[in-house]
């Protein structure tokens, strides 16, 4: 698989993510992932997001089940409704502004059914 991803790569991984949910959820992607889809950085090393409206236990079997078909697990990053856990030399936790889906920007050049997709800025 590969190493590095482009923006094609990951619109790929959400259409075979939405095809999986059965609910509807909001994926706001970070980071190179943001750059990539805007068409500021052609490759992006990982995949990293936020998802909200769904909980941990139902969306990571969907998660992993997609990853096994596209991506390499240890190159997805992604974290519930804006909560982040940093590993480094022991834990240490982080919370966005509870308005971060709010402001962040809508991409609307991907038509999904199940995932509204956002760009944190």
């Amino acid at each position: 698989m590969e190493k590095r991803y482009n923006k094609e790569k990951f619109i790929d991984f959400l259409e075979r993510l939405d095809k999986k949910l059965k609910q509807h959820i909001y994926v706001i992607v970070l980071g190179g992932t943001a750059l990539s889809l805007l068409g500021l950085k052609s490759r992006t090393k990982d995949i990293d997001f936020f998802v909200k409206d769904i909980d941990f236990d139902t969306f990571n079997p969907i998660l992993e089940e997609v990853i096994s078909e596209t991506i390499p697990k240890d190159k997805v990053d992604y974290w519930i409704d804006g909560e982040m856990v940093f590993v480094k030399g022991g834990w240490s936790e982080s919370r966005l502004p509870p308005d971060y889906s709010a402001i962040s920007l809508d991409y609307q050049s991907v038509n999904l059914e199940n995932i509204t997709l956002k760009i944190l800025n």
